[in-house]
């Protein structure tokens, strides 16, 4: 029994269920059928980021499924924006599957180093993009810009760092979610409480950020530890 619950009643197992519970008690309170989509979206959304925390491929199918549903969800509420970012994600996740189901070790990704060179372009890649998108939000009239805008840029920046392989995504996804929990906050006191559902799955995804930067250091260690061991090995 004891081992039972020290496989399965682990931290992580245990945010995952607890979050489950509030997002289900939060789907029946607002029963419609966008709430139980909104839900089954976030749900997947969880199971997505635990996943990435472990190293796992399985996290890009989870979340072309959450985003899946999500784009029936803007094509619905007429979320054109939202719509189009969800489709690029997933195209991003396709290639990302590929890469981290070619490059495993022991069942979990191979975790890559970038370079320096790499680092400075993407990031100024980034920044350049993140003050274009900013404006044309402002011209649209789009409510909160660079609120809206920051976010969307650190995310699809994770996701470019998931593509590859780097740990460098889960500080992406961790100021994403942030900027994403600040929006779903300001939307329910604005009378969208459906919007609470995706506001505990951007916490529990928040949470998970942290595990992957943790768990990721760890399997880096480890698959240095097993390179450096192959290599003594080889040479003796």
């Amino acid at each position: 029994m004891r081992a039972f619950f020290k496989k399965y009643f682990t931290l992580d197992n245990v945010i995952l269920i607890t979050c489950l519970i509030v997002v289900t008690a939060l789907a029946f309170i607002f029963s419609s059928l966008m709430a139980w989509l909104i839900w089954l979206s976030a749900i997947f959304g969880m199971f997505s980021s635990r996943s990435a925390a472990n190293g796992k491929w399985l996290t890009f199918v989870y979340d072309i499924i959450s985003y899946g549903i999500y784009i029936y969800i803007c094509l619905s509420e007429k979320y054109f924006g939202e719509l189009t970012l969800s489709c690029v994600i997933i195209i991003i996740h396709i290639f990302s599957l590929i890469e981290w189901k070619n490059n495993q070790s022991s069942g979990k990704v191979i975790i890559k180093t970038l370079t320096k060179k790499e680092m400075i372009i993407t990031f100024s890649v980034a920044s350049v993009t993140l003050v274009c998108y900013a404006l044309v939000l402002y011209f649209v009239g789009s409510a909160f810009p660079i609120l809206n805008a920051i976010p969307t840029i650190i995310y699809l920046l994770g996701n470019y760092f998931a593509l590859r392989r780097s740990v460098l995504q889960f500080y992406c996804w961790i100021g994403y979610e942030i900027g994403f929990i600040t929006l779903w906050i300001i939307a329910a006191f604005n009378g969208e409480m459906g919007s609470t559902i995706f506001l505990v799955g951007g916490i529990a995804e928040l949470i998970y950020g942290i595990f992957g930067i943790v768990n990721w250091k760890k399997i880096k260690n480890e698959q240095q530890y097993l390179s450096t061991d192959v290599h003594c090995n080889t040479k003796s």
